[in-house]
């Protein structure tokens, strides 16, 4: 026994080396190839990256970890001294933390930098020089350097509002022993098969269910901006097309001039999931010869017959307040499906494609209710708009039904936190586990 756990220690650190190694190597020419790693470049490589003192690390991937951050700061930073460092690995993510946090009593006690690239030494640097007793990974995170960095520094790691599809757990087992001892220490699943999946790769992490934060987000509905010209002309509706991905623009391209045929008043508006994809979509629109109008440049309502262009980022749930119809992306292609709970919580009912497994967590019950409708390929788009929408007031109300018993995830992820630091004082800092769900 006591020789394979050698074996599995060494194969270990054998590739902890090789795999620090590559993103040493790699690191300076990654923003040459993926542009979307020029932003924060210095703080990627730790450089000019250092931070001031913080007792809890939060790593938000992108923006939609972005947003459950803030949902979790807002329910324990109030009333409480703690410094908190917030990480995200995408431009969109940045803007999501520092926008969130205008105008909080508290912002001056959260530094918001961009995660670094996964050398553990640069992790371990960062973690003594601020001090940091909690780090916080956020839905379904692994980083490998990191979590030898926290492993090394003696910081417990946490996964919060955790989830993991099967492909990603046959992923993780695979590395078998290679992250022996250097996994979480504690999970807050989103449900029963999450956790179960979290359990089987990193055994001895004391694993528990928590209700997803996103339904806390989606359950306050956002207030319509009217600053700027109005999108639409009296008598037109907006027909969103939210969170487009790569993989289906295809799709959805021919939907357009037959839309146009059927419903010349419907003023569609396209908002790719990523925004390096805005060029595309216009270069594609005029040579299909259809009209267009960036969202950055509208400066009277979008006449019939133009397509608006979502250049703008975060702007997306605004979109969603003007919307008659909405159409959520990511759905139509296998790409998992993209957070339809978004327009439902600004009174419009969501229409996605068959694919949303990364959203199976919602429920089927959502879709029986008539709360989304779900359809079978691009083509049925066309006809969204024959469905008259439904007054915003009442598709609020049974939402808000629907969703009333299943928030409470921030609240509880707070308690836990303060829990911790209350343990801390206390000299007991230590958790329990395994624990089945």
């Amino acid at each position: 026994m006591a020789r394979s756990e050698g074996r599995a220690g060494w194969a270990g650190a054998v590739f902890l080396a090789l795999y620090s190694t590559l993103w040493r190597v790699a690191a300076p020419v990654l923003p040459l190839l993926l542009p979307r790693l020029r932003p924060g470049w210095t703080h990627r490589l730790g450089w000019c990256f250092r931070p001031g003192p913080a007792d809890i690390w939060i790593q938000a991937a992108s923006g939609g970890e972005a947003y459950l951050a803030l949902e979790i700061l807002e329910a324990f930073m109030p009333g409480t001294e703690f410094r908190v460092l917030l990480t995200t690995c995408t431009a969109q993510g940045e803007e999501i933390l520092v926008r969130g946090l205008e105008g909080k009593s508290w912002e001056g006690r959260v530094q918001i930098r961009f995660f670094p690239f996964d050398v553990p030494g640069i992790s371990l640097g960062l973690i003594r020089g601020a001090g940091i007793d909690l780090m916080i990974l956020l839905e379904t995170e692994i980083w490998p350097g990191l979590l030898e960095a926290c492993r090394r520094a003696g910081v417990q790691i946490w996964v919060v509002n955790g989830r993991m599809t099967e492909k990603s757990r046959r992923g993780y087992v695979r590395l078998g022993g290679l992250l022996a001892g250097r996994g979480p220490s504690r999970v807050l699943a989103v449900s029963e098969a999450d956790g179960a999946r979290f359990q089987s790769v990193f055994p001895d992490a004391l694993v528990e269910r928590m209700s997803n934060i996103k339904f806390d987000r989606a359950a306050v509905p956002l207030v319509p901006d009217r600053d700027g010209p109005s999108w639409t002309a009296e008598g037109n509706g907006l027909f969103v097309f939210g969170s487009l991905r790569r993989e289906e623009e295809h799709l959805i391209l021919p939907v357009f001039p037959e839309l146009a045929r059927r419903h010349p008043q419907v003023i569609p508006a396209i908002f790719p999931r990523h925004m390096e994809r805005v060029e595309s979509w216009e270069k594609a629109l005029i040579a299909a010869d259809l009209p267009v109008c960036r969202l950055s440049r509208m400066e009277a309502p979008c006449p019939p017959g133009t397509i608006l262009l979502g250049d703008v980022f975060g702007r997306l749930g605004q979109a969603y307040t003007r919307a008659s119809w909405a159409f959520v992306g990511g759905s139509l292609a296998p790409c998992g499906g993209q957070n339809f709970l978004e327009p439902l919580a600004c009174g419009v009912r969501p229409v996605i494609g068959p694919h949303w497994k990364n959203f199976a967590w919602v429920g089927q019950e959502i879709i029986d209710l008539g709360l989304v409708l779900q359809i079978g390929s691009a083509a049925d788009l066309v006809r969204v708009p024959d469905l008259n929408p439904e007054a915003r007031e009442l598709i609020l109300k049974r939402a808000g039904d629907f969703m009333a018993a299943r928030r409470g995830g921030a609240a509880q992820a707070a308690r836990e936190i303060l829990g911790f630091f209350d343990r801390i004082a206390g000299g007991r800092d230590t958790i329990s586990g395994p624990k089945t769900l």
